[in-house]
């Protein structure tokens, strides 16, 4: 599937739009964004992004939501076990993913810039979407147990709403009794599995809660030119047992914060 992201009015960047790929290579002067562009793609594809499909007031009150929150009610209880996404839906269920990217991009940078940040637009655009097999399903534990020919299913007899990709992979997500009074979870849920398959490139959806991104930084980043600082703190306040730094000194020296691609970095090593 091709994907790609619009970007517009962020920081050096008036407008980008990037189809994703196996390699992609950045190039330009110093300043021009290339590091910006870096560290949001890498949002874009760890678990930082689960905060796009936040459903804001204004989302919920929008006729767009209305419709597809009425859709997964009678989704739950109605009697069809299975029910597949017409192409209608589909478009409808991402249009509204990006009406949730819209009211949390600025959220969402600054959680991954760890400063406040403004980004003017952030859209996600995918093709062939419409191609794949998406089924919703109705599931018990008892269905999970003849699938996989197992006599010990955990939570045999929980009821859960399962979206199938192409028959082959499988993302499910348990119905409480008082489904009708949360049914906002469900429609969540949905928009997280798209935003995965967008993730992804293909039917093989990741599961919510797996980061395999990995960022390197180099000295643009900031991650060399603050090694003193970092080196200083970790001494003074982990390794001294008589720390003589004053704390108020070392804040004012502090003028910026690693990015979470970098603190993901360094709790990786």
């Amino acid at each position: 599937m091709k994907r790609s992201v619009i970007v517009e009015d962020f920081g050096k960047i008036k407008h980008a739009e990037l189809e994703m790929k196996p390699m992609m290579m950045f190039v330009g002067d110093n300043n021009s964004g290339k590091s910006y562009l870096m560290s949001l793609l890498w949002g874009l594809l760890s678990d930082t992004s689960q905060i796009l499909t936040h459903l804001t007031d204004e989302v919920r009150n929008s006729k767009l939501y209305e419709e597809c929150e009425r859709y997964v009610r009678e989704l739950i209880g109605g009697g069809e076990e299975i029910r597949s996404f017409s192409q209608e839906w589909v478009g409808r269920f991402w249009r509204l993913l990006n009406c949730c990217i819209e009211q949390n991009k600025d959220q969402f940078v600054s959680d991954i810039f760890n400063k406040d940040m403004y980004i003017g637009k952030l859209e996600l655009v995918i093709e062939g979407l419409a191609d794949l097999k998406i089924e919703t399903r109705i599931e018990y534990g008892e269905d999970r147990r003849n699938r996989w020919e197992k006599e010990d299913v955990e939570h045999e007899y929980i009821k859960m709403i399962c979206i199938w990709i192409d028959s082959g992979y499988w993302i499910g997500i348990r119905i409480v009794d008082d489904y009708m009074t949360q049914t906002g979870r469900y429609v969540e849920f949905i928009l997280r599995v798209f935003l995965r398959l967008w993730i992804s490139g293909s039917k093989r959806v990741q599961r919510i809660g797996q980061n395999n991104t990995v960022f390197l930084p180099s000295s643009r980043t900031g991650f060399v030119l603050s090694k003193n600082l970092l080196i200083n703190n970790i001494y003074e306040n982990s390794f001294n047992r008589f720390n003589n730094v004053v704390q108020e000194d070392i804040r004012e020296e502090q003028d910026s914060y690693f990015t979470k691609p970098v603190i993901s970095f360094l709790k990786l090593l």
